[in-house]
């Protein structure tokens, strides 16, 4: 089996020539043979323990044992997984998510609507606990709140200020592994990136609905679309092209270097939207992983930039869209370059997402002339 350094590892020499190795995402420090630093640095790309001890030898190999059990070093999938939760760690996170009050106004409007008299809920990835509060408060009489990281710590607290700590249970764990007393009447959860599945989440929702959601169960969120536009050169330009005249100096050259990174997170404006076009509609329980073999879509040139964003059904009837003429969320929209192409070339783009990769989506990019690969 091959494993990684979970990202948010820290080092330190001691004065003694021993290296300090800490995390604050699982919480632990250890002190370990300089070689340690060596080891970790090596796995940041995934590596078996056999190529650490061809590499380094066997004193390594003890190393690398040493912090496979402290957790400095997990499987591909779980240092990953490391990854993505190890960001909300941060209060920034979720002050960010907070103060977006078109994502909580409709996530509250959602909830109040679908939560009845007496219904158990759980809120997988529950973060700062709020709403978990909205179902506790719309009638739920239990709410099972899950959340892996510290954040869990302090759900209680707010719980309590809010007047419904008592009916709020919080589980500090991974919701993907968690089966909790008894089956849910409803799974709430927030689990999307700029573009859905680039938040690395959506796996781990499905799994918690296979866990614990009764069999006439719903969920919060119901499904989801991917959608887009096709963007004029003026507004690619403002975002992918390097002027020719920065004081004085030209620029670009560098253009080329450009054309294979997305941008998340940017505002577009509606005035430079070509065509609008939806790559796929899919419910909750759908596997992400299913997504590559029918996210595809041909569209005509003329046209510079793809821009991106996505619609969700939180419940029956309520609806919440990033798109660039609805009202601004802290998701925004995502933009790709599109290299130039003649003129009413019929061109092919077709999303990749894989589990092992799960925060990298990959945009394959085709015409008769073109082959462009973009990451986001």
């Amino acid at each position: 089996m091959k494993y990684k350094t979970i990202k948010d590892t820290e080092l330190k020499i001691m004065q003694d020539g021993m290296i300090k190795v800490s995390s604050r995402y699982i919480g632990k420090t250890v002190k370990l043979h300089p070689i340690s630093a060596a080891v970790l640095s090596e796995c940041m790309t995934s590596k078996t323990r056999e190529q650490i001890i061809r590499k380094y030898g066997e004193t390594a190999g003890f190393v690398f044992s040493k912090l496979l059990d402290s957790g400095f070093i997990k499987s591909e999938e779980e240092a990953d997984k490391a990854f993505i939760f190890s960001d909300y760690e941060s209060i920034y996170s979720h002050m960010a998510m907070a103060a977006d009050d078109i994502r909580m106004s409709l996530y509250k409007k959602a909830i109040f609507e679908t939560v009845r008299e007496g219904d158990v809920v759980i809120d997988a990835g529950a973060g700062t606990g709020i709403l978990s509060i909205y179902a506790a408060k719309a009638g739920a009489k239990k709410v099972y709140a899950i959340e892996g990281t510290s954040m869990a710590d302090y759900i209680y607290e707010t719980a309590k200020r809010n007047g419904v700590a008592d009916k709020i249970e919080i589980i500090k764990d991974d919701f993907s592994k968690v089966i909790t007393p008894e089956k849910a009447d409803i799974i709430i959860s927030e689990p999307f990136g700029s573009f859905v599945l680039n938040e690395g989440i959506m796996p781990d929702f499905v799994k918690c609905i296979d866990n614990n959601l009764k069999e006439e169960g719903t969920t919060i969120p119901l499904g989801y679309s991917l959608q887009g536009a096709t963007l004029n050169s003026e507004t690619a330009a403002k975002y992918f092209s390097f002027t020719k005249d920065t004081n004085g100096i030209d620029l670009s050259f560098f253009d080329e270097f450009i054309t294979n990174k997305a941008l998340n997170s940017v505002t577009v404006t509606q005035k430079g939207i070509i065509e609008e076009f939806v790559l796929g509609c899919y419910e909750i329980k759908d596997d992400p992983a299913l997504h590559e073999d029918t996210l595809s879509i041909d569209l005509l040139s003329p046209f510079s930039a793809v821009a991106l964003w996505f619609k969700t059904l939180l419940s029956k009837n309520v609806v919440l869209s990033t798109a660039p003429y609805e009202p601004e969320t802290h998701w925004k929209q995502v933009i790709l370059p599109v290299k130039s192409i003649s003129y009413n070339e019929k061109l092919n783009i077709k999303l990749s997402y894989k589990l092992e990769n799960r925060r990298k989506l990959i945009f394959h990019i085709t015409s008769e002339d073109l082959n462009q690969i973009v990451e986001l």
